[in-house]
């Protein structure tokens, strides 16, 4: 059931969706994986690729652990 879901919504990509993508600096491999995880295609195309610096961060302040151990970590050299 779920394949044919993302069938059909993979369907509805059009050649303006990816040039759209494209624009936004998403290649259309990018699109593709969004949508087979459930993205929309509004946001599959217009959210921005995130830099691993970015997506450390996110998990940092995401993460249960940060607030309950009090642990903070520091590249090696820095403390």
């Amino acid at each position: 059931m779920n394949s044919f879901y993302v069938y059909e919504t993979q369907a509805e990509l059009t050649a303006d969706h990816y040039q759209q993508a494209e624009a936004n600096g998403i290649s259309r491999a990018a699109v593709r994986k969004r949508i087979k995880l459930g993205w929309p295609i509004s946001k599959a195309i217009k959210e921005p690729i995130l830099s691993q610096k970015e997506i450390t961060e996110r998990a940092s302040a995401a993460s249960p652990f940060r607030q309950t151990n009090g642990l903070h970590f520091a590249k090696e050299g820095k403390v």
